[in-house]
């Protein structure tokens, strides 16, 4: 059992570049640059724009459920 986890673990490490390739050719793709910041920065810069309300997003989806 332990060579099988060594198994998987060194293909792991192996494929990591791949994926972190590809992962950041997405990211590119999709116009999304910089580091990820925490929601609640997320949010605060997003109130801070006037964008939204509080909860606004969450509001919207329920209503949408209930229809």
């Amino acid at each position: 059992m332990k060579t099988a986890k060594l198994g998987r673990l060194e293909r792991a490490r192996k494929a990591k570049p791949l994926i972190q390739e590809r992962w950041a050719k997405v990211m590119k793709e999709l116009g999304i640059e910089g580091k990820p910041i925490p929601a609640r920065e997320l949010q605060a810069q997003i109130r801070a724009e006037g964008l939204l309300e509080p909860n606004e997003l969450s509001r919207g989806i329920i209503d949408m459920r209930e229809e």
